[in-house]
């Protein structure tokens, strides 16, 4: 007969509840709200381990670290808070960036639809000069299976229909709604 072992009881190491806020190097208002805030802090986590973070803080948040900002801020009144800055409205070229792929059927039926027949924009790749930019864009056109606003195709097939950057915007727009 085997004599059962019976092991003592070994408390887990007990870890803290939350993590613990070391120092605060700054904080910046994040909407124009003045309801959420960018914080460069210093903290403690619950493993003990300490370093640098940025914690997005809400007030009304009740969870991990927001609670303990919300504390330190009220007791620091002083503590300079930077106000929010309006981001810079983003330039043409960056909202053109930002504009949808669009297939080859949106593409070309935009283009018929607005006086451009498919053979005149054969007639303008056929004009380029020949080697491999005028090659490419002759693949592009006929294989791409989507373009891009600012793709180089693209950009080659508008200028040989002496299209306009906003022209260009307005037929792309219309052609990711078809």
């Amino acid at each position: 007969m085997t004599e059962e072992i019976i092991l003592p009881d070994v408390p887990a190491p007990i870890k803290p509840a939350t993590n613990s806020l070391n120092e605060v190097y700054s904080i910046e208002a994040i909407d124009a709200h003045g309801e959420t805030y960018s914080c460069e802090v210093n903290l403690t986590d619950r493993d003990g381990e300490t370093y640098d973070a940025t914690h997005i803080y809400r007030a009304s948040d009740p969870y991990g670290l927001s609670p303990i900002l919300k504390e330190w801020v009220l007791a620091h009144p002083d503590f300079p808070i930077a106000n929010y800055v309006e981001p810079p409205a983003p330039t043409a070229e960056e909202l053109r960036a930002r504009m949808p792929s669009i297939t080859p059927r949106q593409l070309r039926l935009t283009l018929v639809r607005n006086g451009f027949s498919l053979a005149s924009v054969t007639t303008a790749i056929a004009a380029l000069p020949e080697g491999p930019v005028k090659d490419e864009v002759q693949i592009e056109w006929e294989y791409s299976t989507s373009f891009d606003r600012l793709s180089p195709t693209l950009l080659a097939i508008a200028d040989s229909l002496n299209l306009r950057a906003e022209s260009v915007d307005e037929l792309w727009s219309m052609a990711a709604a078809a």
